[in-house]
């Protein structure tokens, strides 16, 4: 891991790791997609989903 990297990573509160793997899973191009996406304590009202919670139509009841 870069430096700057495990620097980032551990100024983070949290974070989501998604892994995007074949059609199905919504991978679009052909090479494996993995997505670190940082959270902070804070940055959603209710975290509950995950990064899907973000779009208001796919937030779960």
């Amino acid at each position: 891991m870069e430096p700057k990297t495990g620097t980032i990573l551990h100024s983070l509160d949290r974070c989501n790791i998604g892994i995007n793997d074949g059609g199905p899973a919504g991978q679009t191009v052909m090479y494996l997609h993995i997505l670190v996406i940082p959270r902070y304590f804070g940055d959603m009202a209710d975290p509950k989903g995950g990064v899907s919670g973000l779009i208001p139509e796919k937030q779960k009841q």
